[in-house]
């Protein structure tokens, strides 16, 4: 049975709010982590908050704003190449960056609470959820609040690893909805292609040609040039205006090794605001350990 339009709506209001909650929360933690630094951190943990944490903090709320602004819910006018890529540079920062947190509240723990461990210790081995950190919080972390957050911790892992190592996630600019829209894009492309091409074949012509021309040859040969490049770029951008009328955006994103579209909401502000819970429950550790 298909949703209802108010059905269809109050799915997007639940959407947007729950992104709006997200991004308050990274907003809310960058306000609140500087009072760590009254802890009196040690050297090294300090700047792990200051460079690690807090840092990596203004980088995820600037990239998932971004996000929040030019990608709403209910957007489906498709994506130019530039948004699509700037779209992918984004997520792929959220997901880097979320990572990094956990691994710099890890090192952080590790020279605030048991330094003594840094000469013996595999930095292969220091990461929040190894078993290596949590043995050594646990008289703090009385209710075991970072174990509830493990299994996340592996789903993160499988978005950030292919951004580091393999491939990047992906958001598609459009979704084309049938073979008339795909043959149409492919020829439009293949527009494009030529049109670049023709262009590179009469300029190594052009260059080939230029030892025997003048001075004032060569100068009027130049202004030629200009103008058929800027002729060029107007067909280009004349083309891909074509190519973006096609189909529909669905905000989503793409694990490239898998091809499988994944809802921008809820997905990321969940992602952000179990980064938020993992976040408080790390600074209620260091408030009892300095205590």
């Amino acid at each position: 049975m298909q949703p209802t339009n108010y059905e269809l709506l109050m799915q997007k209001v639940e959407l947007r709010s729950e992104a709006s909650e997200a991004l308050s929360a990274i907003q809310n933690n960058l306000l609140k982590l500087p009072s760590l630094q009254l802890l009196n951190l040690k050297n090294p943990a300090e700047l792990y908050l200051n460079q690690g944490v807090i840092n990596r903090y203004l980088i995820i709320e600037e990239d998932f704003r971004w996000l929040f602004l030019n990608i709403p819910i209910d957007r489906e006018k498709p994506l130019s190449i530039k948004e699509a890529r700037k779209a992918s540079l984004h997520i792929n920062s959220i997901y880097l960056h979320t990572n990094g947190v956990l691994d710099n509240f890890a090192w952080l723990f590790l020279h605030q609470l048991k330094p003594k461990l840094l000469d013996s210790i595999n930095p292969k081995k220091v990461g929040l959820f190894s078993q290596e950190i949590l043995s050594i919080i646990p008289e703090v972390d009385e209710k075991n609040t970072l174990i509830n957050y493990r299994e996340w911790q592996q789903q993160m892992l499988k978005k950030r690893h292919p951004v580091a190592h393999r491939l990047p996630l992906y958001i598609p600019p459009q979704i084309l909805l049938s073979q008339e829209e795909l043959e149409k894009k492919a020829s439009l492309e293949m527009q494009q292609i030529q049109n670049t091409d023709n262009f590179a074949k009469e300029s190594i012509k052009s260059t080939k040609e230029s030892q025997y021309k003048s001075i004032e040859e060569l100068v009027q040969q130049n202004k030629d040039i200009d103008k058929r490049i800027k002729k060029l770029r107007e067909k280009q951008r004349e083309i891909d205006n074509e190519i973006n009328k096609l189909g529909r955006f669905q905000p989503g994103f793409l694990y490239p090794e898998e091809n499988i579209l994944h809802p921008i909401y809820p997905t990321i502000p969940q992602d952000l605001k179990a980064l938020d819970a993992i976040t408080n429950a790390c600074s209620n550790i260091l408030y009892e350990a300095c205590k």
